[in-house]
């Protein structure tokens, strides 16, 4: 996409629709997200983008006010209070979980094979680590909202081997004109469909500092003429720019090595021509820290790259991804599903991205017509001539804090993963999960968890997971969590 089109889009997010609207994000862990993903697949909800997360209020509380089928009222009015609930001032929540590890857990690194330093079952925690014999998070959810400006606060105290001390979670301040929100803090993205991870954006990581530039509400393209802005249908748009945590090794252009404090950029732009069906394109990059250039035209050459002086690492502006995804809900009578891929490659000597990777998935509501129940199954394939997470110049890989920010396998294999779960109303919530990791050099991972939520008299939740680990390379492994939440004090 060249600057021109990007900046008019960026134009008519603000032009679009004349909102003055207060919002804030909907944290990635809430039971929401199943339910307005179950709801879109049965049709009940068609005016909202499935793959650029988190929510906002705003968004949601618009697209649910247009649920008219009578079938759907009791989830209409259940999640009505649920996201009015993140339109409260003050102390929203409480929470405290405590882990139990009975060994270190396991993780794959960036070079994608298994190293002993995470896990296979504890995957998109923020860059929680699962410390032997256990820790113990604790956390509050505070926040302000007017008309034009949201401040969040999520201050959380975790003791365990890595950390023991207060740390700010998702964290940020926002200004809203009109159909654009101007956010300036940390809070965890989601980029793409899937869900045992993404390709270039999630929450295995810790969330980075940034300034971020997104739409309150999907908009359409009205500047341009039928039929193409039908067939371009509704736009999603999401952009920042931040920094990384603390980088070891970064490659210069001199071939020494330094540390410091790498930038990252991220877009993702999301089109939905028809109610059941989106696609879109995505992009992260990597640049400056340690010493490497960070202008302006270093920024534009990352953004917008010509190839010309790309694996040239004297020369290179940084290490870029970019893919794209698409998604498709059928809400027919027999058995509603959702198909859903997202696709993505290294930078290359080129415009285009090479070395593929991809991710494909499944996903059935309403089983038996069984209200809340669903059966997930995903396939990941990671590009096998090289670690797909590494890369010369940032020789501590596309991480923070030392977690991958995309998909936890890390490269180098396949992967496969499949979740059942049971949630009839916003109250109980219960799932089982099972993954499969097979790495190129013939290391094996399976992992199994369990886990419910309930909350009691609409204040106060419980929760407690439990998860298996084994692997032909590291001994068994397993861990139980327990959680609690007061809500709305």
């Amino acid at each position: 996409m060249n600057k021109f089109n990007f900046s008019t889009i960026v134009l008519t997010m603000l032009v679009t629709n004349n909102l003055s609207a207060n919002n804030v994000d909907i944290p990635l862990d809430s039971p929401i997200y199943d339910e307005i993903e179950r709801l879109q697949a049965l049709g009940a909800i068609s005016s909202l983008s499935t793959t650029t997360k988190p929510y906002n209020t705003k968004e949601l509380l618009e697209a649910i006010s247009k649920i008219d089928d009578t079938r759907f009222q009791s989830s209409k009015e259940e999640l009505l209070n649920e996201i009015n609930r993140y339109n409260s001032n003050g102390l929203l929540d409480t929470s405290v979980s405590a882990y139990y590890s009975h060994d270190q857990q396991l993780l794959t690194n960036v070079s994608g094979l298994p190293d002993g330093d995470g896990s296979a079952f504890f995957a998109n925690k923020d860059g929680l680590r699962l410390d032997k014999d256990g820790n113990v998070q604790v956390s509050g959810r505070l926040q302000y909202i007017n008309e034009y400006f949201s401040f969040v606060v999520t201050p959380a105290y975790t003791n365990s081997r890595d950390e023991n001390g207060f740390e700010l979670h998702d964290t940020y301040a926002r200004a809203t004109y009109k159909n654009v929100n101007l956010t300036l803090g940390k809070e965890a993205l989601w980029m793409g469909p899937s869900h045992s991870g993404t390709l270039l954006l999630s929450n295995n990581a810790k969330p980075i500092d940034m300034l971020r530039i997104s739409n309150v509400e999907s908009f359409k393209l009205d500047f341009l003429t039928q039929p193409v802005s039908d067939i371009i249908g509704l736009v999603d748009v999401d952009f920042f720019v931040g920094r990384l945590d603390h980088y070891d090794h970064i490659l210069l252009p001199d071939t020494s090595i330094n540390d410091g404090y790498p930038k990252m950029i991220g877009m993702q732009l999301s089109f939905k021509p028809l109610d059941s069906f989106e696609w879109g394109v995505y992009r992260t990059a990597l640049y400056g820290g340690g010493g490497r250039d960070e202008s302006f035209d270093t920024f534009i050459d990352v953004l917008f790259p010509t190839g010309d002086v790309e694996n040239i690492s004297a020369l290179e502006p940084g290490d870029q991804k970019a893919g794209v995804f698409a998604t498709y809900n059928s809400s027919n009578d027999y058995q509603p599903f959702k198909l859903y891929a997202e696709g993505a490659g290294e930078d290359a000597a080129g415009i285009t991205p090479s070395k593929w990777s991809w991710i494909g998935g499944v996903k059935l509501f309403d089983i038996g017509n069984i209200n809340g129940l669903s059966l997930n199954y995903e396939y990941i394939t990671m590009h096998d001539s090289n670690a797909w997470y590494l890369h010369h110049i940032y020789r501590d890989g596309y991480t923070n804090d030392g977690r991958i920010m995309g998909h936890t396998h890390g490269g180098r294999g396949d992967a496969h993963f499949a979740n059942i779960t049971y949630q009839p109303s916003m109250q109980r919530t219960l799932y089982m999960s099972y993954a499969r990791d097979d790495f190129d050099n013939g290391s094996k991972a399976n992992s199994l968890s369990i886990g419910i939520r309930e909350r009691f008299d609409n204040n106060i939740e419980l929760g407690t997971t439990a998860g298996y680990n084994d692997s032909n390379i590291y001994n068994d492994n397993y861990f139980v969590n327990i959680s609690g939440k007061m809500l709305q004090w």
